[in-house]
């Protein structure tokens, strides 16, 4: 079972938003990558990075190598709102899904990643209270990237 832990950070003084994804397996994959800031075509709150961190996971899964290109996976996130985005995304019809920009397209597109992937792959929220190592990792991955430290 792959493992990957994500997370999103958003400065809302700088309007700076950032992504961190950790694969736990021990690949060496990680991923840190600073996201446009609001007013150039960027993300605009700490949910919709969030939301862009599984949808960096399910890309950079698609190149993973492992044992088996069938290996199934588990995305691990701290975020309910990207949960209910994707549960939302996968009940409706593309016709009927709002708008196409922001959350609603980051959702449809993971939801067409994880249909489309060979791999069985979970997208798993972490309960609350203290966090996983791993999940600390991502987090710091994603702040670094925001702040550009």
């Amino acid at each position: 079972m792959i493992k990957i832990y994500v997370d999103g950070s958003y400065i809302p003084a700088t309007g700076a938003a950032g992504i961190g994804v950790y694969f736990a397996d021990g690949s060496e994959r990680t991923h840190s990558e600073r996201l446009a800031t609001a007013g150039h075509g960027g993300f605009f709150d700490q949910n919709q990075a969030e939301a862009a961190a599984v949808a960096k996971a399910l890309a950079l899964l698609g190149n993973h190598q492992s044992a088996s290109p069938t290996e199934p996976a588990q995305i691990m996130t701290d975020s309910h709102y990207v949960i209910n985005g994707i549960a939302s995304a996968q009940r409706c019809c593309p016709s009927s899904c709002g708008s196409s920009s922001g959350s609603n397209s980051t959702f449809r597109s993971i939801v067409g990643l994880l249909r489309t992937s060979a791999r069985k792959i979970s997208i798993v929220q972490l309960p609350s209270g203290p966090k996983p190592a791993e999940h600390g990792i991502a987090d710091r991955l994603a702040r670094e990237a925001a702040t550009g430290k």
